[in-house]
């Protein structure tokens, strides 16, 4: 993945734990959860909104022909 190995996963994983604490992480884990719902809840919404194609219209003329 990305051409990363074990250990730069591992290394990033330390250090992210360094800066963060074992404290927080869950609470980090948890409020980036509830962005990527959000995120997919609002995509779900802006793409059942778009309106149909026109080509369905077109079909529809095709076979009264």
């Amino acid at each position: 993945m990305f051409g990363m190995g074990v250990m730069e996963f591992i290394l990033i994983a330390v250090i992210f734990l360094l800066i963060f604490g074992g404290n927080r992480i869950p609470a980090i884990g948890k409020g980036l959860g509830g962005a990527v719902r959000e995120f997919r809840k609002i995509r779900k919404n802006i793409v059942g909104k778009k309106p149909r194609a026109k080509k369905d219209d077109t079909e529809e003329q095709d076979k009264s022909s």
